[in-house]
């Protein structure tokens, strides 16, 4: 039997097994399309003889992006948390400017809402402790406490316009054009990319206590990229080329990933004063997987630079008239760098949950060799 405390006079129940925590998904009526504004800007001068020094400025917003958001929960302050002897919950503390002391932590603060709140959104539940034989009580468990705002239903994700994403960049190239049997392209460039999401599957949206923590570094967000590409051909007919690349890290983020409880409303039936919250059982409804960052930030952490560099030759033979040969000789990672990267190149975000690292290791030094006939 599913037993809620739902509405004013008196409980609701549901026999034989019914689940009422229903999952649905609605667009927005407003629904707008996403558009992408983009910014350019450069400058280029001619330094001598086929050689040009350039400076772009990039400015791309992409605004009204998709994505879906959970608007059957919310967090909410009824009050303080509260303990007995057979449960817990959320009792009204109306007393502002009082120094009350929370139960489940025994912190003191001071009550700062004037209303039944206390001034902080309730985490009151989600884990549980053991004060007895066969008796436990819900405890805090670190993230804040999910009310549904109808108990009839679960998740109610409503596809929107909410994302918003700022990159700029200022890119500062030199190009040495073939000439005298040399080529040269060097390039420097700065880039910042900030908003408040960037994947229209990510938890963000669904989890209203992470609203503070969306805004942040994008996982593509690179500060600094440094570029160097080279050719050029010895009197033997023999073509060498080099590409190296100074990259700084991408961030990535620390998760904490842990199971809770979320809560109905504050009962109102006849069996308790409003605005309060039992601990148990009969106001819990559901209860989800929740993830939250101890930092309070999303990306707040960087991966380490690294370096990289090919090196490629080749020669061409002429065996006939008709028939020319190519040989080839490369070398990737010349310096045999292995860094490690909390990133996932499949989900191209950073993530470390709960000290478990979705991580990846350059790999290393690597040789090849090539044989191309052409007629």
């Amino acid at each position: 039997m599913n037993y809620i405390e739902a509405f004013p006079g008196g409980p609701f129940n549901l026999q034989g097994g019914i689940q009422p925590a229903l999952t649905a998904q609605t667009v927005d009526r407003n629904l707008q399309t996403p558009y992408q504004d983009e910014f350019t800007v450069k400058i280029e001068r001619e330094l001598w003889t086929e050689s040009s020094l350039a400076l772009t400025y990039i400015n791309r917003q992409f605004q009204n992006q998709i994505q879906d958001v959970n608007t059957n929960v919310d967090v909410s302050d009824y009050g303080r948390c509260w303990i007995s002897a057979s449960n817990s919950g959320v009792a009204p503390s109306p007393g502002s400017g009082h120094l009350v002391t929370d139960p489940m932590t025994g912190e003191r603060y001071v009550d700062t809402d004037p209303g039944n709140g206390d001034g902080r959104n309730d985490d009151c539940r989600g884990g549980s402790q053991s004060i007895g034989p066969s008796v436990s009580v819900s405890r805090p468990d670190g993230v804040d406490d999910l009310y549904l705002q109808n108990p009839l239903w679960g998740d109610v994700f409503m596809v929107t316009n909410a994302n918003e994403i700022d990159y700029q960049a200022f890119v500062l190239e030199f190009i040495r054009r073939q000439y005298r049997n040399w080529e040269m392209q060097a390039s420097y460039t700065w880039s910042e990319a900030k908003g408040d999401g960037e994947d229209f599957f990510q938890e963000l949206g669904n989890d209203p206590s992470l609203r503070g923590n969306i805004q942040g570094y994008q996982s593509y967000d690179q500060r600094h990229v440094v570029k160097v590409n080279a050719t050029t051909i010895t009197p033997w007919g023999i073509r060498f080329g080099t590409a190296v690349t100074w990259q700084s890290g991408v961030p990535y983020s620390v998760l904490w990933e842990r199971y809770s409880r979320d809560n109905l409303p504050p009962a109102s039936g006849p069996a308790y004063p409003a605005g309060w919250l039992t601990g148990t059982g009969l106001a819990s409804a559901t209860g989800r997987t929740r993830q939250s960052f101890p930092s309070g930030e999303r990306n707040d952490e960087r991966n380490p630079a690294y370096w990289n560099m090919d090196l490629r030759a080749t020669k061409e033979f002429r065996m006939t008239h008709a028939v020319n040969m190519q040989l080839s000789a490369e070398i990737y990672n010349l310096f045999n760098d292995g860094t490690y990267m909390i990133y996932n190149s499949f989900t191209k975000s950073g993530q470390q949950i709960n000290g478990a690292n979705e991580a990846t290791r350059r790999f290393g030094r690597r040789w090849q060799l090539g044989l191309k006939l052409t007629w």
